[in-house]
């Protein structure tokens, strides 16, 4: 059997359309009310968005997400590795490497 009911949705939408994109919420409630319908604001308000965004196609991609981590396997070659490894050893830690890489990058 066909559903031949009108929503609330559909009632709101050609009640837009009937006194204008530029009617106020409380015109389109006072207007269904007349009809015996009722609607909140926030219902009007949230139907009358959705007639004004168009097709959810037609909008771009939703939010960005984060950038792709990308590993240490992926940027640093295993060499690069042991050679820091063995800077570490010869400064005697991760700290004091990093200050003298600091200094080098001061030189260059």
């Amino acid at each position: 059997m066909a559903r031949s009911k009108t929503t609330k949705s559909e009632l709101i939408r050609q009640t837009i359309t009937e006194l204008g994109a530029d009617a106020r919420n409380r015109d389109v409630i006072e207007k269904l009310a007349g009809d015996k319908v009722t609607v909140s604001a926030q219902m009007v308000s949230t139907v009358r968005a959705r007639m004004n965004s168009g097709s959810s196609s037609a909008k771009g991609p939703g939010r960005p997400g984060r950038p792709a981590r990308q590993g240490a396997s992926q940027s640093i070659s295993l060499s690069a590795l042991l050679n820091a490894k063995k800077l570490v050893a010869e400064a005697g830690s991760v700290e004091a490497a990093r200050q003298t890489l600091d200094a080098l990058a001061q030189l260059v």
